[in-house]
């Protein structure tokens, strides 16, 4: 406790922004914490990935991939993301006798402010100032554009991204394989926190090595062979990736199962220079700017804000000012990277430079790729930052009139009314898996039972009720046919809309396990 007390003596503006960042997430979620953000459906699966990670690492649950859900199926955990990365900070508070909703709410709560964390300590590195190092990090953890992302918890765990980013800095600088080693290991944890920000976050490090190595072409060419330091990257490379084979290899096979994303599915995610300047009823920015009228045009409202867009606007402009200058070089690099990494991935007309790309291995599964937008916010960070360390530099003597005022204005620009916000009462979401809950106990099921659950009226969502059977089988330590993921195994959407005994003996007859219908317990 005294070295925490202590951290936060030294960077008392880190913490003035944990508790702007709390601010911002309570007034969304319940200052008593009485919503959960998402709907019924993605949030709740997300959590029940937490608790099978939890039970897991606890010895409650056998296997880990192939989780008690979508039996009979096997390793299930590949048809989406898994969230093992930030899972033991989960556990924490599970160890801590929380309750597995109120701990998914304290897990949600710790990636805000761990994204705001790193992001600060990031930008107070590069730009050396407190104050604008906080106005960066509160652009990447508190954007307007992520009201689009709330839905997915998969993408809450973004704060390796600005240590990638640091290390990758560092590791421009010297060549040193101690820099390369931290960036390696933080891009593989990356994606162990999130598959799809880790592939989005090393295509775009990708685009930055490419765009220093073509600023340093003529050095690069004349630096002396280093065997030695060959060998040393060579070796981290390689510890790298043994790291990664672990979480590569389920997923691999079932890549090779199902096949590349179909590429008009994928268009339909690809952000447009619309996107960029979409943005939900919930902002007053939606009167001027409106929404995309795109498939899945809530997945597009990845307006950063005007500040943010302000701040990228003058990184380039600062950056093509100062080229000549040592710093100016950094800045450089980071004026094309942010323009190379929005051009990569945007979508013009039916045409995008991705097209291209995807062919590479790994990327043709990416679909939603609007998600970029958690990668891209810290160059809008990085932006504004620098715009607010020039005001505070150009005009000293007014530094305490614009510290409030660019707050004020950061919070007008961000604001979304709650109201509009994705989120659900944490109380209907206990409501419904505990009388389900209920039901289970009253028949004296063994541990590992396989159940099915046929509810007898389907009046939200059909998710919404496979949610309830996976988390209250997951409560009793039963197994379930009943599942939900981010896509449908083969034979089962039929199951997926309407859980019935018909559609369940389809879903075991493409499986070809019919003999194993006898086990299961049918619950309505």
């Amino acid at each position: 406790m005294t070295q925490i007390h202590n951290f936060f003596k030294t960077h008392p503006i880190l913490l003035i922004g944990i508790v702007l960042v709390l601010f911002v997430q309570l007034y969304y979620f319940g200052f008593g914490l009485s919503h959960i953000p998402g709907d019924l459906g993605d949030s709740r699966f997300n959590m029940y990935l937490l608790e099978h990670a939890y039970q897991y690492f606890s010895m409650q649950t056998p296997t880990l991939w192939t989780a008690p859900f979508l039996y009979p199926e096997t390793e299930v955990l590949t048809y989406s993301d898994n969230l093992l990365g930030t899972a033991p900070f989960y556990a924490l508070f599970r160890l801590l006798g929380f309750e597995r909703e109120l701990s998914f709410q304290f897990w949600v709560l710790l990636m805000a402010i761990l994204n705001f964390s790193t992001a600060y300590l990031f930008l107070k590195y590069l730009l050396k100032d407190s104050w604008s190092a906080l106005f960066g990090g509160l652009i990447f953890a508190c954007s307007l554009a992520l009201v689009s992302q709330i839905a997915h918890a998969q993408t809450f765990p973004r704060f390796p991204i600005p240590l990638i980013f640091w290390a990758l800095l560092t590791y421009l600088k010297s060549k040193d394989w101690k820099p390369f080693a931290a960036l390696a290991f933080l891009l593989v944890y990356q994606f162990y926190c999130g598959i799809y920000l880790g592939l989005l976050t090393t295509i775009i490090v990708g685009i930055f090595l490419l765009i220093d190595g073509f600023l340093h072409l003529k050095q690069n060419f004349t630096r002396p062979n280093n065997f030695k330091k060959y060998l040393q990257h060579i070796l981290v490379a390689v510890g790298g990736l043994l790291l990664f084979l672990p979480l590569y290899l389920p997923y691999a096979r079932r890549s090779n199962q199902i096949g590349n994303k179909d590429w008009t599915e994928v268009l339909e995610t690809m952000p447009t220079f619309r996107s960029y300047f979409s943005i939900s009823e919930g902002s007053w920015w939606n009167q001027i700017l409106g929404s995309t009228d795109t498939l899945a045009f809530w997945d597009h409202w990845i307006f950063p804000g005007a500040l943010a867009i302000l701040g990228l606007i003058f990184l380039w402009y600062y950056a093509f000012k100062n080229r000549n200058t040592e710093q100016g070089k950094t800045w450089i690099l980071f004026a094309f990277g942010s323009f190379f990494s929005i051009l990569l991935f945007l979508r013009m007309g039916d045409f995008s430079i991705f097209e291209y790309l995807r062919k590479l291995p790994g990327l043709g599964g990416l679909r939603s790729l609007t998600r970029v937008i958690n990668i891209q916010l810290l160059f809008f960070a990085c932006g504004f930052a620098l715009l607010v360390r020039w005001l505070i530099r150009r005009f000293p003597k007014y530094k305490y009139v614009f510290i409030p005022s660019i707050l004020l204005l950061f919070i007008l620009d961000n604001h979304v009314n709650k109201n509009h916000i994705s989120r659900y009462e944490k109380s209907i979401s206990l409501e419904r898996t505990n009388s389900l809950v209920k039901k289970l106990k009253k028949m004296n099921l063994p541990e590992r039972t396989v159940i099915s659950y046929h509810p007898d009226t389907i009046i939200t969502h059909p998710v919404d009720y496979q949610l309830d059977a996976m988390l209250a089988s997951q409560s009793l330590h039963l197994r379930c046919v009943n599942g939900y993921s981010s896509m449908s195994p083969d034979g089962f959407a039929s199951y997926w809309l309407e859980p019935n005994k018909a559609n369940m003996d389809y879903w075991f007859y493409i499986q070809e396990k019919v003999d194993l219908l006898d086990e299961v317990v049918i619950v309505q």
